[in-house]
Formats: C-alpha cells, sequence, structure tokens
C-alpha cells in the first residue's frame, strides 16, 4: 500500500514537471545543441565524401584525348612542357608521380622538364597516383624538329599551303566562315584543343587534301554545312588522305553533301584514304586511322556509282582500327550516270559491274591489297580491330533499276583481305531499292578474299559483336546477320563472334542467314 502511493507521488510529481513551460533560456540551450549536432554530422558525412572521392582514380579534368581516358600531347624539340591547365587539378600535386623515362624528362609543378633530347623521337608515360591507384596519365610525344604553335584562327589560316612543317595547337579557336581548305604535308598535333565552327565546302573539309602528314588529337567541334556541287571526294577532315596517319580525331556537327555527276567517295572523316601495299608481314611504313570518332547527322544525295562510310568512304591499303560511329548517315542514291570503272573486279565477283553503291555504318569499301611480288613475305592479313558502328544508316534508292546492286553493311559496305577483330554494330541499317538487288549484312554487306589462290593467305572474322537491326525492301535480298556474301572465306573462319542481329526483310526473292547469307567460291 505504501509503495502504490509513493509510485502515485512520483507520478503526480512527473506530470507536475511535464506541465512546466520550457524557459527561453533552456530553449536556446536546446536549440544550440541541435544545431552543433547538426554540424558535426554534415562534417563527418562531408569528409567520407572527400575521401570517396579522392579515392576514385581514373576521374580527370579536361577531356581525354585517346582511349581510357590517356591524354596525348607532343612537346616540341628543346623546350620544357606545361601540362595543359584545364586538363591537370591542383590536387593533383600531392600525388605520387611516375615517369616511363626518368633519365629524358623529370616532372615538377606540371612542367615536363627535358633532361636532354632524345636520339630518336619517342613516348614519354606521365602517371599521377593516389596511394596505388592510378589518377590520370599523359603520353607526350617528344618531337625532336622545331614545331609552330597555333594560338588563334590567324595562325591556323596563316599556315601555307602543302607545308611540310610540324604545327602544335596550344588553345581553342574558331574558324571563319569565309575559311578556304589547302593542302597539307606536314604533321599537325592538336593537344587535345578545339577547332569550332568549320563550315566544309565543295573544295573540302579543314584540308582539302592531306599526303604524307600526321593528323593527331585534332577535334572539330559543331561543324555546320549544306556542301553542293561536290566532285570525286569529299570528308569533314580531308576529302582524301594519302600516305597519311589520322589519330585521335573527332568531328561532331550536321552536314549534307550532294553531287551531281562523277564516282563519288564521301566520309565523316575522310573520303578516300589511300597508301601503298604491305610488302611484308613486318611492315612499318602502313599508314593508320586509328581511335578517331565522329557524331555527326550526315547526309549525301548522290548519284551513282557511290562509296560512302560514316568514318571513310573508300579505303586503299590504310589500317582502320579503335574508331567509332555514331549518329546518322543517310543517301539518297540517283540515277547511275557513269559505269563503275574505280571499283575494283575479282575474278569471281562478276556482279562488281553491277554494283551502284558500297556503304558502310563506318567505311563504304575496305580494300587490302598486297605486293604480288612478295606473296610468299605475306603470312597473314591485317586486322581492322575494335571499330564500332552504333549510328542508323539508311539508303534510299528508288530508281536503281533492275540488276543493280545496292551493297551496304552495320560496318563495312564491302571488305576485301582484311580480317576483323572485336569490331561491333549495334546501330540500325535500312535499305530501299525496290527493283535492284540488295546485298546487306551486320558487319559487312560482302566479305571477299581475293588472294586466297595467290599465297593461301586466310581472312577471319573473329571476336565480332553484331547486336544491330537491318530492315530491308527490295527486289532481290542476300543477307546475313555478319555478312550478305562471302568470298572464299569459309564457314570455319568465322571464329567467337556474337549475333543477335534483328531483320525484317521485304523481297520477292531472298536469302538470310544469322551469320552469312551466301558462301561464294572463286571456283564456281
Amino acid at each position: 500500500m505504501k509503495q502504490t502511493e509513493k509510485h502515485n507521488e512520483s507520478k503526480t510529481e512527473f506530470a507536475s514537471v511535464a506541465r512546466r513551460p520550457i524557459s527561453p533560456r533552456t530553449k536556446r540551450i536546446i536549440v544550440v545543441c541541435v544545431l552543433i549536432a547538426v554540424a558535426v554530422i554534415a562534417a563527418t558525412v562531408t569528409a567520407v565524401v572527400l575521401i570517396l572521392q579522392d579515392d576514385r582514380p581514373g576521374v580527370q579534368p579536361g577531356t581525354p584525348t585517346g582511349p581510357n581516358g590517356v591524354f596525348y600531347l607532343a612537346a616540341p624539340k628543346g623546350e620544357d612542357f606545361v601540362l595543359p591547365s584545364d586538363w591537370v587539378d591542383p590536387a593533383f600535386s600531392s600525388f605520387r608521380v611516375e615517369v616511363s623515362d626518368p633519365e629524358l624528362v623529370a616532372v615538377s609543378d606540371f612542367t615536363l622538364k627535358r633532361l636532354k633530347d632524345p636520339e630518336s623521337e619517342c613516348e614519354v608515360t606521365v602517371r599521377y597516383l593516389y596511394g596505388n591507384k592510378q589518377v590520370a596519365v599523359y603520353v607526350v610525344r617528344l618531337l625532336l624538329g622545331d614545331a609552330v604553335k597555333i594560338a588563334s584562327t590567324a595562325d591556323f589560316t596563316a599556315i601555307p599551303a602543302a607545308t611540310t612543317a610540324t604545327y602544335i595547337q596550344t588553345a581553342d579557336f574558331a574558324l571563319p566562315s569565309s575559311y578556304i581548305p589547302k593542302k597539307f604535308g606536314g604533321r599537325y598535333y592538336a593537344n587535345g584543343y578545339r577547332i569550332d565552327d568549320l563550315r566544309p565546302t565543295a573544295a573540302g573539309g579543314l584540308f582539302a587534301s592531306v599526303e604524307n602528314a600526321v593528323l593527331d588529337g585534332i577535334a572539330l567541334h559543331d561543324v555546320k554545312a549544306s556542301v553542293a556541287g561536290v566532285e570525286n571526294a569529299f570528308g569533314v577532315l580531308a576529302a582524301t588522305a594519302s600516305n597519311s596517319d589520322i589519330v585521335r580525331c573527332t568531328v561532331t556537327g550536321e552536314i549534307s553533301v550532294s553531287a551531281e555527276t562523277g564516282v563519288l567517295y564521301v566520309g565523316g572523316l575522310v573520303g578516300k584514304a589511300t597508301d601503298k601495299e604491305r610488302r611484308a608481314d613486318e611492315d612499318p611504313g602502313v599508314n593508320v586511322v586509328k581511335d578517331c570518332t565522329v557524331d555527326l547527322k550526315f547526309a549525301v544525295r548522290a548519284p551513282a556509282p557511290l562509296s560512302a562510310g560514316g568514318l571513310i568512304g573508300y579505303v586503299t591499303n590504310v589500317s582502320v582500327s579503335g574508331c567509332s560511329v555514331k549518329g546518322t548517315l543517310t543517301v539518297d542514291l540517283l540515277a547511275r550516270n557513269a559505269p563503275v570503272t574505280e571499283f575494283p573486279t575479282d575474278s569471281f565477283e562478276q556482279e562488281d559491274a553491277r554494283v551502284l553503291a558500297n556503304i558502310g555504318g563506318a567505311v563504304g569499301a575496305m580494300n587490302k591489297y598486297y605486293r604480288t611480288a612478295s606473296v610468299q613475305n605475306i603470312h597473314f592479313f591485317d586486322d581492322g580491330v575494335n571499330v564500332t558502328a552504333s549510328n542508323s544508316v539508311t539508303v534510299n534508292a528508288p530508281d536503281a533499276g533492275s540488276a543493280q546492286t545496292i551493297v551496304a553493311g552495320g560496318i563495312y559496305g564491302v571488305l576485301r583481305n582484311h580480317n576483323l577483330n572485336g569490331c561491333k554494330f549495334d546501330g540500325t541499317l535500312s535499305v530501299s531499292a525496290p527493283d535492284s538487288v540488295a546485298v546487306c549484312g551486320g558487319t559487312a554487306g560482302r566479305v571477299y578474299n581475293t588472294m586466297r589462290a595467290a599465297g593461301d593467305l586466310n581472312l577471319y572474322l573473329r571476336n565480332l559483336i553484331a547486336a544491330g537491326t537491318l530492315q530491308i525492301a527490295a527486289a532481290n535480298v542476300i543477307a546475313g546477320g555478319i555478312a550478305g556474301v562471302a568470298g572464299e572465306v569459309p564457314a570455319d573462319h568465322l571464329i567467337d563472334n556474337t549475333v543477335s542481329t534483328t531483320a525484317s526483310i521485304d523481297a520477292a526473292q531472298k536469302i538470310w542467314s544469322d551469320t552469312v547469307g551466301r558462301y561464294d567460291s572463286a571456283a564456281g
């Protein structure tokens, strides 16, 4: 009884205390305590976030000029080289630095200091590491010769025609609408800086043509033009490229091109790229188009014969690898006005005389030839590695006519004497040629080995991903998830490919296969 009374008294006392009003002083104390607690929690969370951010390697300022987030630059002869300020983060100054050749260069405050000049041109790699994790990578090519610095529109337009000098771009700049392209035969290192507002003409894009040149890291941003009267070739970077290396270049924008007559080669980067024949297994002279990217809304209106690609229209003996194409490519093919005399013919490919167009998401026609007298020194074909086409390609040929052929592929229109490895098509290919023959494939329209008899050389298609969509309407269709037609390429030379191409075909006669529509042989 006494315990109950004591308990009731405690409850009454507690209720009385609970009913007392909180004094202003107490309120202030409570508010201060709450604010302090919130601040402590926020500071703790912020510290955790910062630690996590600092612990994330590979996150870099600026825009890398090469694959895998690597910055590529060129340093002129004899000069210390300062890494561009918009490519580095001040926090890197506290990170550990590793240099691939510490006898050549040292790094201090983002400056590459030459300790001596190399005997030949070479590349040194500078790595910034946070702990043992790589944060940023800069690959700097040490040049032997002098270089002209390009920091403005005036500097660029002052480059003389057909020059063989070396140029290093040091700032972004824009080109005026009055810009007239010239021939170029030197070396141009853009070092990741942009060239804006290029407005191509029938005379060419950035260059009219390049020969014996190196174009490295050129970034053409927001290219816009409607170009009429094109003759022979057109490309946004250059109409034609011979014996030249083109690496890490990019093009974005919107272009329409039209022509009235002649054989035409059209590409989002280069119209026509050519090189000499390879003479042996190891031939360092073979030129490359490598690690380039095109993202264009690209329209072509021209009569047959036509070779067009999102990257390059027509290639002979140049290796293409590591490139990617996005955007759209729309081809309106007009009535044929000339015989196809420049498209190469093969012993078993009599239908070449009837080909109106070779169209590819990346390359219209890829041709590799090897010095016949040197076949005994050649034991394998060149590889096209890691070329990706994600663009939407549309070919309209309402007036092509009967017994005429349109060849189109997700990556290549036609591929001759050239292996493929690791290439990917995940875009769309639509062909409308109601009276004609359409030969189409997810990777290539046609693949041919024309040198198997000469040197017993084999062509292989390896590690391909064909995951795009084909939509074809024609009188006759030969199509495959990888290729429409394969000549002298047996089925067992298709190795480790992943095919999920979907197809919608509207044709009176059609041949379709998940891999290759039809296998051809020179013997029959």
